[in-house]
C-alpha cells in the first residue's frame, strides 16, 4: 500500500534458519525515516530476544548493529 511504512527483523531458529519475523507498520506521516531509524534497533532487539528464547544457534539471530536501511 502507498503511504505505509514498516520495520521488520527476522526471528532465527535452532538451525540458523528464519522461522518468523517481528515488525511494526504505520502511516508514512507517523513513520518518517528518522523515526524508523529510532525504531529499527528496538525491533531488531526484540527479534534477537525471541531468537535467543527459542534457542537460536550461538551467533545467530544477531543482526549487525547499525545496519538499518530506509527506503521509501
Amino acid at each position: 500500500h502507498q503511504n505505509v511504512a514498516s520495520v521488520a527483523a527476522p526471528i532465527i531458529g535452532r538451525r540458523g534458519e528464519v522461522v518468523a519475523a517481528v515488525g511494526i507498520s504505520g502511516p508514512l506521516d507517523r513513520l518518517k525515516p528518522a523515526r524508523i531509524r529510532q525504531l529499527a534497533p528496538v525491533v531488531m532487539g526484540i527479534a534477537r530476544d525471541i531468537s535467543d528464547a527459542i534457542g537460536a544457534a550461538a551467533g545467530m539471530g544477531r543482526p549487525e548493529e547499525g545496519r538499518v536501511h530506509v527506503r521509501l
